[in-house]
């Protein structure tokens, strides 16, 4: 508490700090040598006062270095050293200690501590410590100068001379403590090295979820508009049926209402007849009712139009068709699901044309550009130009879903597939499939692997794999070669994140004499 109150003593009225480099002013006050002169250096000339008493300088005053409150502030305990509650055994007031003497079983402040080792010599200092008996032996209250191996314990000089210590391998504590940091440290690089790992593994599972995160927006975004798509067809659709009904009922409308119309007007004429038949019935005069010709009402019995009605076998609702109307329904509908179903699953055919700025030695790419051949024919080395007879296509892929055909001569070496353009054109790691920057179908006398980072998979049933498919899906990462015969067999199917344009590649080997080839088959 005493250390409290003075530390509150010893605070400049500023910064509120203790005291820095202090000064005196001429009215007594005392301030940090730099707070005071920011001070003034903010104030008018002329009228320089002090914060603590307002007093008034016509000058800006001298700063006078007071000694004595300038010691008792640097004697002060700081908050982080009174902390550690430990003071100087010979002050009078609380000063943090500085050293622990582990023979004198004091502890020292600064001052203390050098007027110690000018006055005594040989003595442990440690830091400041309130428990120094831990330091000396709990038999012979000696120091603890040496360290048992065989019994993991601390010793002192009398332990060792003990008869059982005397065959123990024992070392200096000193040492000892140095060993047994190195091998802590040691440990601290090993778990320093687990801990990158782990933080590179960590951010390499994040990278993933938000790619997670980006493929799902990106199939959601074409989902949405693969079902506006369907939506917006089957919108057109509905309209086209529904117009087609009404179309059906206004034409069997207007032909009925025609129909209708006529037999009005027959019927009316028929009507007239009738009535004027009548008439003629109620005539009492023979001779005036002779005189009427029978032949003007011989039409009554034309009743060709109702018997034309009642023979007609389909009734006139049954023209609206709805079988047709819902068949063109399906048709439409079929259409549509056609349409959605190229736009999602249907791989485009890709035409791919060898670069020959890339072709490696022994190779000969033919004039249409689509035919590898391996000869003893050597072109000039180039920085494009693969050390081994090894082939780029010019066309690179980062998007969409691509395939292209192959044709391999009966017998021989080649590997095919694709890879980034970044793959070395030197040394053993440029050769296709044997490093993480190429994937490929390989064949070694008559037997076939899928070949990655320089892993074989054994392909599971014998081809003879003269007629490969290469189907590429970038966005979805994945490579797949099939065998064109018949019927068409699946080989192997890659799944990876690709994270460069990739090129279509390919590889030959055999001696000069021997005739080998691929060709890339034009859709």
């Amino acid at each position: 508490m005493a250390a409290v109150d003075l530390r509150d003593e010893l605070q400049c009225s500023i910064d509120q700090e203790v005291y820095k480099d202090p000064v005196t002013l001429p009215c007594g006050h005392n301030f940090c040598r730099d707070c005071i002169t920011k001070t003034f250096d903010h104030q008018h000339e002329d009228d320089y006062r002090c914060p603590e008493c307002l007093q008034r300088f016509k000058k800006r005053p001298e700063l006078i270095r007071n000694h004595k409150l300038r010691n008792m502030a640097e004697a002060c305990p700081q908050p982080d050293q009174e902390q550690t509650g430990i003071f100087c055994t010979f002050c009078d007031f609380s000063v943090p200690a500085e050293k622990s003497c582990l023979q004198c079983e004091t502890s020292m402040c600064a001052t203390h501590v050098t007027r110690h080792n000018k006055t005594v010599l040989g003595h442990t200092l440690l830091p400041p410590s309130t428990d120094l008996n831990n330091r000396k032996c709990p038999v012979h209250q000696k120091i603890l100068e040496y360290y048992c191996k065989e019994d993991k314990t601390c010793i002192c000089v009398f332990c060792r001379l003990d008869g059982n210590y005397e065959r123990h391998q024992v070392e200096p504590l000193d040492e000892a403590t140095e060993h047994k940091k190195e091998n802590l440290r040691n440990i601290l690089k090993v778990l320093t090295s687990r801990e990158e790992e782990m933080t590179k593994k960590i951010q390499s599972l994040q990278e993933e979820k938000k790619k997670i995160h980006e493929k799902a927006t990106l199939v959601s975004e074409k989902v949405i508009e693969h079902f506006q798509y369907v939506k917006r067809q089957l919108a057109i659709l509905e309209e086209r049926v529904l117009s087609e009904i009404s179309r059906q009922k206004e034409d069997i409308l207007l032909s009925l209402s025609g129909i209708i119309e006529g037999l009005q007007r027959k019927k009316d004429e028929l009507s007239e007849k009738m009535g004027h038949i009548e008439e003629l019935c109620r005539v009492d005069e023979p001779v005036t009712l002779m005189q009427v010709s029978i032949d003007d009402f011989s039409h009554v019995k034309d009743t060709d139009d109702v018997t034309e009605l009642e023979d007609r076998r389909t009734p006139y609702v049954d023209e609206i068709q709805e079988g047709i109307n819902l068949k063109s329904l399906l048709e439409y509908l079929s259409s549509v699901i056609t349409s959605v179903k190229k736009g999602i699953f249907t791989f485009v055919p890709t035409a791919i044309t060898l670069d020959t700025k890339s072709a490696g030695q022994n190779l000969h790419i033919s004039g249409d550009f689509c035919t590898e051949i391996f000869s003893n024919q050597d072109e000039p080395e180039s920085p494009d130009r693969f050390e081994y007879p090894i082939v780029f296509s010019i066309e690179q892929f980062s998007f969409g879903k691509h395939y292209w055909d192959l044709e391999t001569s009966e017998s021989g070496c080649w590997r095919v597939g694709v890879s980034y353009g970044s793959l070395p054109r030197r040394g053993y790691q440029s050769l296709i499939g044997d490093n993480d920057k190429s994937w490929c179908l390989r064949r070694f006398g008559r037997t076939n692997w899928a070949r990655h980072n320089s892993k074989d998979i054994p392909i599971a049933h014998s081809t003879s794999c003269e007629r490969l498919r290469v189907c590429l899906d970038y966005d979805e990462g994945r490579l797949s070669f099939y065998d064109l015969s018949d019927p068409i067999k699946h080989l192997h199917t890659f799944i990876a994140s690709f994270t460069e344009p990739l090129h279509a590649a390919i590889a030959l080997w055999g001696y000069p004499c021997e005739y080998r080839w691929v060709k890339v088959m034009r859709h």
